[in-house]
C-alpha cells in the first residue's frame, strides 16, 4: 500500500502528508487529479485485494482547509472528511469505493468525472454532515 500510494502522488502530483496504519492523508492541488488518483488507487487495489481475500479500500475526496504544524495535522475539513469516511465506509462493505463530497463535485464540472460520479444516497448520522451531498465514483471492474 505504501509503494502504491507513493506511486500515485507523484502521478498525479500529490502529496502524502500523513499515514497510520490502513489510513493516509493525501492533498492535490486540483480536484480533477484528485479524484484521478482515487481511482487509479482504488483500480490497482482491487486486484491486490483479490488476493489478499476481503482487504478493500474505501476512499474519500473532499475539499477544504488543511492546517499543519510539524507533523500535526488539524481543522474543521480533516475532521469534516474523517466523518465522510466513517459515514460511507459500509455503504459498498463488500466493495473497494471512492467516495466524493459536493464541494469537489462542483469544482468537477468542467472535467470528465461528473459522468462517472452517481449522487449516493446517504443519510449520515452525524448533524454537521446533514447538508453535504456525497456521490460514488463508478471505478468499474
Amino acid at each position: 500500500m505504501l509503494d502504491l500510494v507513493g506511486h500515485v502522488c507523484r502521478e498525479f502530483n500529490g502529496t502524502s502528508r500523513f499515514n497510520a496504519g490502513d489510513s493516509y492523508w493525501l492533498t492535490f492541488l486540483e480536484a480533477g487529479q484528485a479524484v484521478a488518483a482515487a481511482d487509479r488507487l482504488a483500480r490497482e487495489w482491487r486486484g491486490v485485494s483479490r488476493e489478499l481475500a476481503g482487504c478493500l479500500m474505501n476512499v474519500v475526496v473532499h475539499k477544504g482547509t488543511l492546517n499543519a504544524y510539524r507533523s500535526y495535522l488539524y481543522g474543521s475539513d480533516l475532521s469534516l472528511a474523517s466523518a465522510v469516511e466513517q459515514v460511507t465506509h459500509n455503504v459498498a462493505p463488500s466493495d473497494t469505493s471512492v467516495f466524493v463530497t459536493g464541494v469537489v463535485h462542483r469544482d468537477l464540472a468542467q472535467t470528465r468525472w461528473p459522468a462517472k460520479l452517481k449522487l449516493a444516497d446517504i443519510k449520515p448520522h452525524y448533524r454537521r454532515l446533514a447538508d453535504l451531498a456525497f456521490y460514488r465514483l463508478d471505478i468499474g471492474d
